[in-house]
């Protein structure tokens, strides 16, 4: 499948879950709902069946659904089957359904790609026979100006050997013993025979060096040991709940260093601003993933739910988290937020948004050439 459809199917389910998760259960809270909708406007397609108008909009960043009085525009007591309408809880319940979708449809494919296989790092706290096929060492880490990044080593790169002096290693060899010959030979150069997409066998020589790592010499490289991991389907259920766990707060605190960064300016809000990824960055991201075949595709579609259920839940105007605190506020005061200063915060942060979106994307095309 092209790359190009690729990146619209999976950005079409993710959207399309997150919005239905908002649908059902405005649903479910007998909340009347005029449109659910892909992409933003200007509108291309659309149709409508009983009390809803589905339509697919010109703009794919994203999708939402209408309810009826979400943005608190009646007058007076708000009529039956409007958001304003419903108890508090209810509201809370319709406004956080769509990143509670995003993380069940994260352990559902975390599930099936465990099921079939997926190549992964190598945990020595799993059974061995969770494991199948030929297990691979490649190179996980290159440290900046280190006698390995000179050398030409990348991250990615398969060490299919490597030899001290003419002394060629086993292929079975693991991450520590690599690291214990290179202790032992510091002095002397070190040949790796490597591959990797571009290239099925390559060479590369270095020589340890000082102030890489302390207190002795190194090459700057960290390695790490794949196989495809295949568990039973019982475990296969328990691995997919937490590893969404534990990748969304891995998301959190990405997000925290993010604003710390940009918070702090100079050089930190450099790296921060180069972090982020938007539509053309995440185009060139799924890419690899499909190269990589099914199960990392597969992989990388659930991160990047997990990923878009961070970003929704974050306390921002204009998103689910900012519509919670204003349904929080109203809750704890017990008074009602004009309607028009709620929607004029987020108007306006919707605006900032596309502008941020805009930017990100420019810096993506950047990224690129």
């Amino acid at each position: 499948m092209p790359t190009i459809i690729t990146f619209f199917v999976v950005l079409m389910i993710l959207v399309l879950v997150h919005e239905l998760g908002h649908f059902l259960a405005a649903k479910w809270a007998k909340m009347r709902v005029d449109e659910f909708a892909f992409g933003f406007p200007p509108r291309l397609w659309s149709v409508k069946k009983g009390e809803t108008e589905y339509s697919f909009n010109l703009l794919p960043l994203g999708g939402y659904v209408k309810i009826y009085g979400e943005n608190g525009d009646e007058e007076g007591v708000p009529p039956a089957g409007s958001f304003s309408a419903a108890p508090k809880w209810k509201q809370l319940i319709v406004l956080a359904a769509g990143v509670i979708m995003n993380l069940l449809l994260a352990i559902f494919i975390f599930f099936i790609t465990y099921a079939i296989g997926v190549k992964t790092a190598v945990d020595p706290s799993k059974p061995s026979d969770f494991y199948h096929k030929e297990k691979e060492v490649v190179i996980s880490y290159v440290m900046s100006n280190s006698p390995a990044e000179k050398a030409g080593i990348k991250p990615l790169d398969i060490v299919q050997s490597f030899a001290v002096e003419g002394q060629i290693y086993p292929q079975t060899f693991t991450p520590e013993s690599f690291y214990e010959v290179v202790k032992n030979n510091q002095d002397k150069e070190i040949t790796l025979t490597l591959s990797n997409k571009e290239n099925p066998s390559f060479s590369r020589t270095v020589l340890p060096a000082e102030g890489i790592v302390a207190d002795k010499k190194a090459i700057g490289v960290s390695l790490a040991e794949l196989a495809v991991y295949n568990p039973p389907l019982h475990i296969a259920a328990k691995d997919a709940v937490v590893d969404t766990y534990k990748f969304t707060l891995l998301t959190f605190k990405g997000f925290y260093s993010l604003f710390a960064g940009l918070f702090l300016g100079g050089e930190e809000a450099k790296k921060a601003a180069e972090s982020v990824t938007g539509p053309v960055g995440m185009f060139g991201l799924v890419k690899n993933a499909e190269s990589d075949g099914v199960s990392s595709l597969l992989a990388f579609t659930a991160l990047i739910s997990i990923n878009l259920a961070g970003v929704n839940i974050l306390p921002l105007p204009a998103l689910d988290g900012g519509r919670i605190v204003f349904v929080l506020i109203e809750m704890i005061t017990r008074r009602k937020i004009p309607a028009r200063f709620q929607n004029s915060v987020h108007g306006l942060s919707f605006i900032l948004l596309l502008v941020l979106m805009i930017v990100i994307t420019f810096t993506d095309i950047k990224k690129l050439f």
